[in-house]
């Protein structure tokens, strides 16, 4: 059973700037179900952490999410703190991305995966290293058909 949903994926927004229209439909639709999260690569022109997080906080974006973490690349230990900040086991959690590394952590720490495979993606990703997501995505559009 899902009970959270860690979002790693630049798709949820526009580069910090607003939250695309299917991506606001998704999250109000999941918002009231779920726990979510995100991991943000978003970083403003070299702007500090803070900066980045008042600028998601003045578009909303921050809302819908009880963990925001702004990175570049997160340790492991930062996927379990999320886990305990949301009061979810890992194999509760649903981390949601199109990173191989990013992905590969979150299987090998007991996370359920879902892989956004969108045109930049390929297929080069092996089950065996990442575990069988439950779903390959196109869009996170898709997550309300399979949720």
């Amino acid at each position: 059973m899902i009970n959270a949903i860690i979002f790693d994926c630049v798709e949820i927004e526009s580069y910090g700037r607003a939250l695309t229209p299917y991506s606001e439909k998704v999250l109000n639709t999941l918002f009231p179900k779920y726990k979510l999260a995100m991991f943000s690569k978003t970083n403003f022109n070299g702007f500090s952490n803070n900066t980045d997080i008042r600028i998601l906080q003045k578009n909303g974006i921050n809302n819908y999410f009880e963990v925001i973490k702004i990175k570049k690349n997160l340790p492991a230990e930062k996927y379990l703190q999320c886990s305990n900040k949301l009061e979810t086991k890992p194999e509760e959690t649903l981390f949601i991305g199109n990173n191989f590394d990013e992905l590969k952590t979150a299987y090998e720490l007991g996370f359920q995966t879902c892989r956004i495979q969108n045109e930049k993606s390929t297929d080069e990703f092996q089950n065996e290293e990442i575990g069988q997501p439950i779903k390959k995505i196109k869009s996170v559009e898709e997550l309300l058909s399979i949720l």
